[in-house]
C-alpha cells in the first residue's frame, strides 16, 4: 500500500499534480450518464494514493490535493482506467457509496475514518453548486467535515484520521479501501425473549441518512432494526403476540471490511434489554454483545 498524503505534505503534492498535468483543475467535459448509476464509468489510479487528513487544519490542502489528483487522472496525465461501481464493492453496496453514486459527478466526494478498524466514519458529501471550477475540493472538504463529525460522536477523535477515497469520477485509493461485507456478521441477545443468535446482518440506505439493517436466516427475519445519524436507534421484533417496538442507541467501533464494527443497546416499553452486535469478526462480535449486555442488566 502506498504511503498515506498527509495533511503535512499535501500542499507539496497539489503543485506537482498541478505541474503534471499542465493546468489548474478546471472542469473538463461533462462524465457521461447512464440509466443505472452503478453503471456510470469511474477511473481507478494504476498508482494508487490515499489522501489522509489528520486534523480539520489539513482539510484544505487534502482536498486540493486530492481534486488536482482526480483531474490528473481524468486529463490523462496520471495513468487510471476506466471501471464501474460494481468493482468497487465500497462504493456499490454501502449506503454512503450509493448516496456518492447518485449525486452529481461534478460535485461528489467519498470519505472514511483512517484508519479504518478503529476510526468508524463513512461519509459521502456534495459541494455547494455544481458545475464551477473547484467543486472537487469543495466536495472533498465537505466529505472531510462529515467523517470527523462522525469519529467525534463515536469518541474516536485522537488518534484517527479521515480519508478522501473518491473526488468526482475518480477512485484514486487502493484497491483494499473499496472492499465491502454485504452480509457481516450479527450477535443478537434478548433473554426476555429468548433470543441468543448468530446471523447475518445487510444494511440499506433509509430516509434522512438513517441506515436499516436486517438480518437473516430465520428467526432473524423477525428484527428489523434503524439507526438515525444521531446514533439513536429503533427497532421491531415481530412474535406471535404482535409487534414490540424498542429504542436505544449505537455505539460504532471501527470499520471491518467496509462495514461499521457497531453495538447497539435497545430497550422495549418495559425496560427489557435487547443487544445487537454486527460488522465485528468472531470472536469479538460474541465477546462484545455478552458484555453490552451484561452491562444492560446492570441498569
Amino acid at each position: 500500500m502506498p504511503a498515506p498524503v498527509t495533511g503535512r505534505i499535501a500542499a507539496s503534492l497539489l503543485a506537482a499534480a498541478l505541474a503534471a498535468c499542465g493546468c489548474a483543475p478546471a472542469r473538463t467535459a461533462a462524465p457521461h450518464v447512464a440509466a443505472d448509476p452503478a453503471d456510470a464509468p469511474l477511473l481507478i489510479a494504476r498508482a494508487p494514493a490515499l489522501f489522509v487528513s489528520d486534523g480539520p487544519e489539513h482539510d484544505g490542502n487534502i482536498a486540493q490535493a486530492a481534486a488536482a489528483h482526480a483531474h490528473a487522472l481524468r486529463s490523462g496525465a496520471r495513468r487510471a482506467r476506466k471501471t464501474d461501481a460494481r468493482h468497487a464493492p465500497l462504493i456499490f453496496g454501502a449506503p454512503e457509496g450509493r448516496a456518492f453514486l447518485t449525486a452529481p459527478a461534478a460535485a461528489r466526494a467519498l470519505a472514511i475514518g483512517a484508519p479504518p478498524p478503529s476510526c468508524p466514519a463513512r461519509a459521502a458529501a456534495r459541494a455547494a453548486s455544481a458545475g464551477a471550477s473547484g467543486d472537487d475540493a469543495q466536495a472533498g472538504m465537505a466529505a472531510l467535515a462529515a467523517c470527523r463529525a462522525q469519529l467525534r460522536r463515536a469518541g474516536r477523535e485522537d488518534g484517527c484520521g479521515c480519508a478522501l477515497i473518491a473526488v468526482g469520477d475518480a477512485l484514486t485509493a487502493p484497491p483494499d479501501a473499496y472492499a465491502y461485507a454485504p452480509g457481516a456478521g450479527a450477535r443478537v441477545l434478548g433473554p426476555a425473549w429468548g433470543l441468543a443468535l448468530t446471523l447475518a446482518s445487510r444494511e440499506e440506505p433509509a430516509a434522512g441518512g438513517a441506515r436499516r439493517l436486517t438480518f437473516h436466516p430465520a428467526p432473524g427475519e423477525r428484527l428489523r432494526v434503524l439507526i438515525r445519524p444521531d446514533d439513536t436507534a429503533e427497532a421491531e421484533l415481530r412474535g406471535p403476540d404482535g409487534p414490540t417496538r424498542l429504542t436505544g442507541s449505537r455505539r460504532a467501533l471501527g470499520l471491518e471490511r467496509g462495514r461499521f464494527a457497531e453495538v447497539l443497546t435497545l430497550r422495549d416499553p418495559r425496560g427489557r434489554p435487547l443487544v445487537v452486535a454486527a460488522g465485528l469478526a468472531p470472536p469479538a462480535l460474541e465477546t462484545v454483545a455478552a458484555a453490552t449486555l451484561r452491562r444492560a442488566l446492570r441498569r
